[in-house]
């Protein structure tokens, strides 16, 4: 049975900070299987994805470390720190390299170049509190590659933490398009998704 749930209720949950997010997945309280990321202080479900998205994403990884392996670490629907109030989730990060290679913590928003969201099921997510999020801790440059629309949004110029975050400039592209990405040069999303995903 499915209870209503009042809005007032959902308008005055806990804000959790990322100290006591992190806390309660080291203590167990929080596992892999609840399947949850904190945003803007807020403990959500991360949604429900499906075929399609998984080869995308398995096919991103692939692309990734073959050809930026050596330039960028590459981490796949890992965990990031954003002081003081979220850790997202991103299905893909290129982060700058570290001596320490990330041993137990995570990158910090300056050491990411590049975040990725691969969206179906997440895209009004991605589109809205995620991007606010990314260039909130200016994050600079940040791809919604979109399988419902067919395209890839490419977000940069971050407005940071001068406005509610966002963006300042978002471009969007068919796969087989070629752009420039201000950290990867000159690229086509089909040259790390292949164009079968995009049909």
């Amino acid at each position: 049975m499915t209870v209503p749930v009042e809005p007032e209720l959902l308008l005055h949950q806990t804000d959790w900070t990322l100290e006591q997010y992190e806390r309660m997945v080291d203590e167990g309280i929080l596992t892999p299987e609840h399947r949850v990321e904190l945003l803007f202080g807020k403990i959500v479900h991360k949604l429900a994805v499906g075929d399609l998205h998984t080869f995308c994403v398995q096919e991103l990884n692939y692309a990734m470390i073959e050809r930026y392996g050596r330039q960028f670490t590459c981490r796949q629907e890992q965990p990031i720190s954003l002081p003081k109030h979220s850790a997202p989730e991103p299905d893909y990060i290129l982060a700058a390299p570290a001596e320490d290679r990330y041993f137990n913590r995570k990158p910090l928003p300056a050491e990411i170049k590049l975040a990725i969201e691969v969206s179906d099921s997440t895209l009004a997510r991605d589109q809205g509190s995620k991007a606010r999020l990314y260039g909130l801790f200016g994050i600079p440059e940040y791809w919604i590659i979109n399988l419902v629309d067919k395209r890839v949004e490419v977000h940069t110029s971050p407005r940071g933490h001068t406005d509610k975050g966002g963006y300042e400039r978002i471009e969007y592209f068919s796969a087989d398009t070629a752009f420039r990405s201000g950290v990867l040069g000159e690229i086509a999303m089909t040259d790390f998704i292949p164009a079968v995903a995009w049909k």
